[in-house]
């Protein structure tokens, strides 16, 4: 799929542009992408999935997890990432190391208490200068899987488009449908069975934990995350409710089979059916 179909497909406005408006935004936003940081969550364990090895590394089709997830963003443009690193953080540190990814630039935050995770190494790296607070950023984690190579610099266009029409600071990019992982069983009043459906589409949005925020945003994850609280703290229960009521946050849906979740050996082995 080109970029100026995804265009059309995602960004509810651009349906009405010209082919030369959309072929300018898209080389706009080549510039934007080289501004903006990835921030990438690595320090997951795979042990849910039987693996002694740290979740981003894990092989898929010839290459990793990370391998996947640092081509898309580097194909549309991205050339600045900052790694959260926690579980078995040599590991990742050493895989990094090893590569040169176009010339990219590199930042490593470490779990300086070795469990905080999450939100709090969101924060973490905030206070410590490893996320720039200056500049827009992206999150997002290997195990989520796109199948639109250019989604990242698409999803970008729509995030800035929608601050500048709304005022928002944060967007979600989020599945249109979602396909529950089980059958569903249609009943009568009486409770007999009426039909079954087999794991069907439900039409909600549905969270593919790729957000982009403004550097305004950055505040809330300084003012509500405590860093001594015991345990981890996810932002999306802190931070993310907060925006939203606010209404600082837009969605950018995607078609909902264009995105694959990685938690279980079961979902690894139809990813690797499903990608080359």
């Amino acid at each position: 799929m080109d970029s100026t179909t995804d265009f059309l497909s995602i960004v509810p406005w651009v349906v009405n542009m010209s082919l030369k408006v959309l072929l300018d935004m898209d080389l706009s936003m080549d510039a934007e992408a080289g501004k903006t940081q990835v921030v990438l969550a690595v320090g997951g364990e795979a042990k849910r999935m039987g693996l002694d090895i740290p979740k981003a590394l894990i092989p898929l089709n010839g290459s990793t997890l990370l391998d996947r997830c640092m081509d898309m963003f580097l194909g549309s443009g991205f050339r600045e990432f900052v790694f959260l690193l926690g579980y078995e953080d040599k590991k990742i540190t050493e895989y990094l190391d090893r590569f040169d990814f176009r010339g990219a630039k590199i930042t490593k935050s470490y779990d300086y208490a070795k469990g905080i995770a999450k939100g709090k190494a969101v924060k973490y790296a905030l206070e410590n200068g490893k996320i720039d607070a200056n500049k827009r950023s992206v999150f997002a984690w290997p195990d989520d899987i796109f199948l639109q190579n250019d989604l990242p610099k698409t999803v970008l266009a729509a995030h800035m488009e929608a601050s500048r029409r709304f005022g928002t600071i944060a967007s979600e990019v989020v599945a249109s449908a979602f396909r529950l992982p089980a059958g569903v069983v249609n009943v009568d009043e009486r409770g007999v069975v009426t039909s079954f459906e087999e794991q069907p589409l439900i039409p909600i949005r549905a969270s593919t934990g790729m957000r982009i925020f403004d550097p305004a945003a950055y505040s809330y994850f300084i003012d509500l995350i405590d860093l001594n609280k015991p345990g981890p703290i996810e932002f999306e229960k802190v931070v993310m409710p907060i925006l939203a009521a606010k209404r600082k946050v837009y969605a950018i849906p995607i078609p909902p089979d264009s995105w694959l979740q990685i938690n279980t050996q079961k979902e690894l082995e139809q990813a690797k059916k499903m990608i080359d």
